[in-house]
């Protein structure tokens, strides 16, 4: 079909017009003859997403620029990408269907973008009565908007909305009735202004009966969604978190505990435990990573929860308390425990939260401690050999040895400790590799035999979980959970491994921390084949280990 509306050269910004319509024959052509009378507007493009009855043929007859029929039903945002793919406009312009003769007061949105009011303009519509619903998917709109961008906002929910091409070709277009939600948060965090205008518009009411409640459950659930989505950084498109949490959920529940309980069938119910500790804080762990300044933007350019490693220190608080009370033998062991994965979870918070660089990994920190300024790094390194040592001197005081070996080796501890945080907290660069690194530390001290599983469970079965995630690039565990995962694992070979063992580690740990400071991990393994592999095993096809 070929336009029927003359552009006016004084206007220097032409809006296309995009209408999703479904089985909407009795209102689409009312909206669409609305809609050609808004000043500037080159096209309107009805989409006809699948329906049952003449919809497309009354928007062509109601004089539509064009009219796209989708062979299936396939969902809000299906049908509004189809009409992008078929405009040619400056702006873009999205209204609903069913706004009859009140689509005319769109023109506004339009204009307040050519006037450069804001990026992205959406109408908030008058309140409508005793039609209205519970108002559940709007109130968890706005929380999951505010939560990820700060955003306060009346209607999170609205499809009439105006922006420029660019934007909208840059956020992309999210699945079904999340539309709006993720439209919003990409926006925001693409650094768009987003306006909000009152119009006397009207919606076809719908009203409490049960197609009605059916309607807005749906609106819900994409809602709720779109925002875990957008929260693990998947803000448009057809991508799904569902996969990596049920293999998540698999690793944590079924797989890690079966290993266990081949070689000890108490661990393997210790591990289950820690597993269902795990699921349960998952999303706290989540919704914390979300607040304030947590989320962060990845190497990809993605933004993600920056702070996932609480689900273990949130995990292994809750555990390690649980098993001290359980087992007033092995109080002392829970306790030393528990002073780590709290005490480096908290430093590595403070660093997630207020990290400033001092250039040059521990070298550039320490540096700044001589010139008497303490970074977050330096107090990490600071406090954090602080708690390990007083964590070696708590275990080898009760060895029986002498006092100047009960020194020699709680320093060895120490710095074992220490070295292993620090480790996770290297190689915590590209998606996956922390979280391989600590499996092999892990296995060195399961190895060993002489750490209680329940020390290792809880964090094990909180990084378990969270692996999938990391691995396709949709969480990050943060210094919170780097630190405080290597320091658990640490303690475990601290308590299990032999006086070779110790020593022998860390040398190898010691000569990875020099190498860090002269050259690129990350370049190092891309100059080799089989380390290669390993960092992109489990990971996205994307994913490149460049410098």
């Amino acid at each position: 079909m070929t336009s029927s509306v003359v552009r006016d050269p004084q206007i220097p910004l032409w809006a296309s017009v995009i209408i999703p319509a479904y089985n909407a024959a009795d209102r689409i052509g009312e909206t669409v003859r609305a809609a050609l009378t808004i000043p500037g507007v080159a096209e309107v493009v009805v989409v006809d997403d699948g329906s049952h009855d003449p919809t497309g043929e009354v928007a062509e007859r109601a004089g539509a620029t064009w009219v796209a029929s989708l062979r299936r039903n396939r969902g809000k945002g299906a049908a509004l990408r189809r009409g992008l793919a078929e405009t040619t406009g400056d702006l873009i312009l999205l209204i609903d269907d069913d706004l009859g003769a009140t689509a005319a007061e769109a023109g506004r949105l339009l204009d307040a973008i050519r006037r450069g009011e804001g990026d992205l303009a959406v109408a908030v519509f008058p309140p409508t009565g005793s039609s209205r619903g519970l108002g559940l998917a709007v109130r968890l709109a706005r929380f999951g908007i505010r939560l990820l961008t700060g955003l306060h906002t009346q209607a999170p929910l609205s499809g009439q909305r105006a922006l420029r091409r660019s934007l909208l070709e840059r956020t992309g277009i999210a699945d079904g009735f999340g539309v709006e939600v993720a439209m919003t948060i990409a926006a925001a965090e693409a650094g768009a202004r987003m306006i909000e205008i009152p119009l006397p518009m009207a919606h076809r009411a719908t009203g409490r009966d049960l197609p009605g409640f059916w309607h807005r459950g749906r609106q819900f659930w994409h809602a709720l969604r779109t925002l875990v989505g957008c929260a693990l950084g998947r803000a448009a498109g057809p991508e799904t978190v569902a996969g990596p949490v049920l293999t998540g959920l698999f690793l944590c529940w079924v797989a890690l505990p079966s290993l266990a309980a081949v070689y000890n069938p108490a661990a393997g119910l210790v591990l289950l435990l820690c597993a269902a500790a795990a699921s349960i804080t998952l999303v706290p762990a989540l919704w914390l990573s979300n607040l304030g300044g947590l989320r962060r933007t990845n190497y990809q350019g993605r933004r993600l929860p920056g702070a996932m490693g609480m689900l273990w220190v949130l995990t292994g608080a809750v555990g390690l308390i649980a098993f001290a009370v359980i087992s007033p033998p092995d109080q002392q062991m829970a306790w030393i425990a528990l002073v780590l994965v709290s005490g480096f979870g908290v430093l590595g918070l403070i660093d997630d939260l207020f990290a400033a660089s001092a250039g040059g990994g521990l070298r550039g920190h320490f540096g700044a401690l001589l010139h008497g300024r303490l970074t977050t790094g330096g107090a990490k390194a600071l406090f954090g050999g602080a708690l390990a040592l007083a964590a070696g001197w708590t275990i080898e005081r009760n060895v029986g040895s002498t006092w100047a070996g009960t020194v020699a080796w709680t320093l060895v501890d120490g710095l074992l400790i220490a070295l292993c945080a620090n480790t996770i907290n290297l190689l915590d660069l590209r998606p996956g590799r922390a979280l391989k690194g600590a499996a092999v530390l892990a296995v060195v001290a399961l190895s060993r035999g002489g750490c209680p599983t329940w020390v290792l469970g809880p964090v094990l079965s909180g990084a378990a979980l969270l692996a999938p995630l990391d691995c396709r690039a949709m969480a990050m565990m943060g210094d919170v959970g780097s630190n405080s995962l290597g320091a658990v694992i640490g303690l475990a070979i601290a308590l299990g491994g032999s006086e070779t063992d110790k020593v022998v580690l860390i040398v190898v740990l010691a000569l990875l921390h020099l190498f860090a400071e002269r050259a690129s991990i990350t370049r190092a393994i891309g100059r080799s084949r089989v380390l290669r592999w390993l960092d992109r095993l489990g990971c996205e096809a994307e994913m490149e280990p460049a410098s």
